[in-house]
């Protein structure tokens, strides 16, 4: 196999989360095998800007300044894709002679897919996020129609795939469910999609989970209950979290309990404000955004993902490699795809605070049933989810991107 070529991984941003760390996986993994891999980052925005420095990255900034927000509806389109970071992003990639660029967020699909369109090389998107099913018919004409098109666009606007489809590129979804759903929205697309969902390295994993960090004065004796990424309220279902696990410490009532909040986001004034209103402040520990979390995920004894939606959630694969017993509600896409009920996790309707509590209390009361689900949970990501096997698949897609490309 031809390892010669130039790629570059296009990111929005850089932050400590599941798409900066995949992306990032899939760059040190093909490097390792003598790609020559550099990184795009859109906007100068994140603290992971250190882990491309120790990895010793090569990577390019095309926004140094982050652009204020603005009030004006123009101004917010204009920043959100602009002409002029699409330019940079070209010269970029001719002066550079890359042969493929791929990426893993909705705004970096969105630049790749343009940028590559006029550098006329090929690129891969990865799709992350949910993917909507088709709404059934209803009395309502309006409402149908308003959910066909909400349905229809949410992964990413037409414009964008009917340039993957004038370019010798691919799609590649993370969930099985989306990877299907987008084949039916998308039929002349068919060929190009492709299901790879993600892989963790588990060593890896492991190993940085024992690396010393301020843990934040966090008793590791404790039943603690952990939440790790973005802060965002209504997606990620944190009100509910909040709630079940207020309603949790009432009984029993000398628990000595945490619920431990890795990351951060738009709403996490409002979150902590709602940790006082419910007076649980003296069990909640906001540790912010952390280079490596995984040693909070050491001293936790439940993960929980509470969201209303997800892709496939990165973040549950890596507490399951971690031997982690988990809670996740079982939104529409992603969790069931990793969690069977009671066998190596336990899933919860999702905005059911009541079924969260209630799980709470059968893995606090039951020592051995936790242990067990952790232990299945390792097992379910040792079979089945190992980044080492997911990286084969990914790289052929873009091998035979770039040699299609060459025909």
């Amino acid at each position: 196999m031809n390892t010669s070529h130039k790629i570059a991984l296009v990111l929005p941003y850089l932050k400590s989360r599941g798409t900066e760390r995949q992306g990032l996986a899939i760059a040190e993994n093909l490097r390792a095998k003598g790609w020559s891999v550099s990184i795009i980052v859109i906007e100068e925005k994140g603290d992971y800007f250190e882990v491309l420095k120790q990895n010793n990255f090569e990577y390019y900034i095309v926004n140094p300044k982050t652009r204020q927000k603005s009030i004006y509806l123009w101004r917010k389109i204009w920043n959100t894709i602009t002409f002029k970071t699409i330019r940079k992003v070209v010269r970029y990639i001719k002066q550079n002679e890359i042969d493929l660029i791929y990426s893993r967020a909705f705004l970096g699909n969105k630049i790749t897919i343009l940028s590559a369109f006029f550098s006329g090389i090929p690129s891969v998107i990865f799709i992350s996020g949910q993917i909507l099913p088709e709404p059934q018919i209803q009395r309502n004409p309006f409402n149908y129609c308003y959910k066909k098109i909400k349905a229809k666009f949410n992964f990413g606007s037409a414009p964008w795939l009917i340039c993957i489809l004038r370019l010798k590129s691919k799609i590649v979804c993370v969930s099985h469910t989306g990877g299907e759903r987008l084949k039916k929205k998308l039929p002349l697309c068919d060929s190009k999609i492709k299901i790879v969902q993600n892989g963790v390295n588990i060593e890896k994993l492991q190993s940085l989970s024992t690396k010393p960090i301020d843990l934040k004065g966090i008793n590791s004796n404790s039943f603690n209950i952990l939440y790790c990424g973005s802060l965002d309220e209504y997606r990620k279902g944190l009100d509910i979290l909040l709630l079940a696990y207020s309603n949790f410490l009432k009984e029993p009532r000398d628990i000595s309990s945490q619920l431990i909040i890795v990351g951060t986001g738009k709403d996490e004034n409002k979150l902590k404000e709602k940790v006082l209103s419910l007076g649980i402040s003296d069990y909640v520990n906001f540790v912010g955004e952390q280079h490596n979390p995984y040693p909070f995920f050491k001293v936790s004894s439940v993960f929980i993902l509470p969201s209303r939606r997800e892709g496939f959630p990165n973040v549950l694969l890596e507490a399951m490699a971690l031997k982690l017993s988990c809670i996740s509600t079982n939104c529409d896409t992603g969790p069931s795809e990793l969690i069977s009920n009671k066998e190596n996790g336990i899933l919860v309707p999702v905005e059911d605070s009541d079924s969260i509590t209630e799980a709470l209390h059968e893995l606090y009361l039951n020592s051995n049933l936790r242990i067990s689900l952790g232990e299945k949970a390792y097992q379910t990501v040792l079979n089945d989810f190992r980044f080492e096997d997911k990286a084969k698949k990914i790289e052929e897609i873009f091998q035979n991107s770039i040699e299609y490309k060459n025909i």
